[in-house]
């Protein structure tokens, strides 16, 4: 049996360039997504590979 699965994360620019207008909180927190969802494709690429 197969099972597979997705993952949709939903963020924004700010993840990726930072916010000019105070809200340093809130791409902080969309860049941690990116790199939680980046870090845990990663974990789940080598278990499927053994």
């Amino acid at each position: 049996m197969t099972r597979w699965g997705s993952i949709l994360n939903i963020t924004s620019q700010a993840a990726f360039h930072g916010s000019t207008t105070g809200h340093a909180h809130y791409a902080a927190s969309k860049a941690g997504l990116v790199a939680f969802a980046i870090s845990l494709a990663r974990e789940v690429a080598k278990q499927k590979s053994m």
